[in-house]
This record gives structure tokens, C-alpha cells and sequence, in this order.
């Protein structure tokens, strides 16, 4: 949820009363329902929660694969990696496919985490 939204929606602001119905006024002039009101509230909260238990699995992830040696033990071209051609007859340095993989991940985990932090 965006700042904004937070902000229009501050359950601090006092109510009328219209009939039956208790509103609250936005930062925009528009009269809401309080029990609407209070639900996106409600749904605001549990929305950061679960942003923020992403963000802890994504920074653990980055963590394994910067400690740890993902490997699959097979070339990206499908030779083994243990018996694998050489460069000049293949063409290619050989490059295990599992690494290549979490590499790739990697770099998307950390530009996924540097825009949820609002550093990019």
C-alpha cells in the first residue's frame, strides 16, 4: 500500500454521525463509512505484515545463495560438468546450470528487495 493511502485513510479523525451511520471524513473531502473505513485500515495492516515477512524471506534467500554453492553439476549446454568438452571445442566456458540459475534469481531478489525498500 502506498503512503497516501495510509495517510487518507488516519483513524484518529473524527466521526459523524448521519442517522445510523457513523462517517469519516478522508483527507479528500469524500464521507466514507467508519466500517469501511476501519476495514481498509485493517486491510492496510495486515498488508504491511505480509509485506514485511516477504521482504525477511527474501533478504534469507540472499543470504543462502551468497554463503552457499548452488550447483547442478551439469553444463547450461547439458554436458557434465566434470567431463565437460573443452572451452575451444565447445565454444563456450562451461557454466553449471544450477548456478546460472540462482545467480539470475539473485540479481531479481535484490532489485525486487531494493524497490520494496524504496531504494530504487
Amino acid at each position: 500500500m502506498n503512503d497516501d493511502l495510509v495517510k487518507r485513510y488516519d483513524l484518529q479523525q473524527p466521526t459523524h454521525h448521519m442517522g445510523s451511520a457513523e462517517l469519516v471524513c478522508d483527507t479528500y473531502g469524500d464521507w466514507v463509512l467508519y466500517r469501511d473505513y476501519k476495514a481498509l485500515a485493517d486491510r492496510i495492516e495486515e498488508l504491511k505484515a505480509k509485506l514485511a515477512k516477504a521482504v525477511e524471506a527474501l533478504e534469507g534467500w540472499i543470504n543462502v545463495y551468497t554463503h552457499c554453492t548452488i550447483e547442478e553439476g551439469v553444463c547450461c549446454c547439458g554436458d557434465d560438468m566434470n567431463s565437460h568438452t573443452l572451452p575451444m571445442d565447445s565454444n563456450h566456458m562451461p557454466l553449471d546450470h544450477g548456478a546460472y540459475i540462482a545467480g539470475e534469481l539473485a540479481k531479481q531478489t535484490e532489485i525486487t528487495l531494493a524497490e520494496l525498500k524504496g531504494e530504487k
